[in-house]
């Protein structure tokens, strides 16, 4: 069995997306900017060109550093580490854009992931039935053979009719919580 957890909301906490620049006078729309290049490249770039169009270019860089900016919940990933040795291996199981999760692997050891199933290098990305096929591929095994945690509904939805074991993890809930859901999976 495969264990692979969702960033946002599971492994970390991320920017949030309508908090990014409370200090701009401008609404700033991040998810909606956000949402094409979640397959694709280009996030950065968009940002800019929206930011100068819209008044706000002294900000773009700021946007991009507080998106990408994380913080990783030390507690679960001591807990997933206490339990990776009984499952095949770990999978980072995301939505990123590229710059975003390059960024963000940063801040995980070197091994912690054995595989990494990003939206932006898969093409697809989650609830899409297509993105649970590319996980299952990526790690040459079917879906019953996954288990998958995730903090949307629709994810853990989504990936649960695409034949994978999944859990929703409520958001940020802590080490209690994922060993819960770890023992739920194991029994």
């Amino acid at each position: 069995m495969w264990l692979a957890l969702d960033a946002d909301g599971v492994l970390q906490e991320g920017s949030h997306l309508g908090q990014l620049l409370p200090e701009a006078s401008v609404s700033i729309p991040i998810a909606e900017l956000e949402e094409p290049f979640l397959t694709s490249p280009g996030f950065a770039a968009e940002v800019e060109k929206w930011s100068a169009s819209n008044g706000v270019g002294e900000f773009a860089k700021l946007i991009a550093s507080r998106h990408c900016a994380v913080k990783v919940d030390a507690g679960i990933i001591e807990e997933v580490g206490r339990w990776r040795r009984r499952f095949d291996g770990v999978i980072l199981a995301t939505n990123q854009v590229e710059e975003r999760l390059a960024s963000m692997m940063g801040s995980y050891s070197r091994d912690f992931f054995d595989v990494v199933v990003a939206s932006c290098n898969v093409g697809y990305a989650k609830p899409d039935p297509s993105y649970f096929a590319a996980l299952c591929h990526a790690v040459q095994s079917p879906p019953s053979s996954v288990a998958f945690i995730d903090d949307r509904a629709r994810n853990v939805l989504a990936a649960a009719e695409s034949g994978l074991v999944a859990r929703r993890f409520p958001r940020m809930a802590g080490r209690l919580e994922m060993r819960r859901l770890i023992e739920s999976i194991m029994a």
